[in-house]
C-alpha cells in the first residue's frame, strides 16, 4: 500500500474511535438517567459493553495502521 492511501486508512479508524468514544460517554449518561429513574439498567448495560467491545477493535484497528504507516515512513 503507498502511503496516501494509508493515511486515509488512518483517519478513517481515528474518526471511528474518536466517535466510539462519544458513543460510550453517551451510554453512560443514559445508564445514569435510568439509573435515577430506577429502571432496569440490563439492556443499557449491554448495549454499553457492546460500545466498549467495538471500541477496543477500533483503537486496536487504528494502532495497527499507525505501525504500518510509521514502517512505510521509515522504509522511504
Amino acid at each position: 500500500m503507498d502511503i496516501e492511501m494509508v493515511e486515509r486508512h488512518l483517519a478513517e479508524a481515528q474518526e471511528r474511535a474518536a466517535l466510539g468514544e462519544k458513543h460510550i460517554a453517551s451510554q453512560h449518561k443514559v445508564i445514569a438517567k435510568l439509573k435515577g429513574l430506577g429502571a432496569d439498567l440490563t439492556e443499557a448495560e449491554r448495549l454499553l459493553a457492546n460500545f466498549e467491545d467495538l471500541q477496543r477493535a477500533y483503537v486496536a484497528d487504528r494502532d495497527r495502521i499507525e505501525r504500518e504507516l510509521a514502517e512505510l515512513m521509515q522504509s522511504k
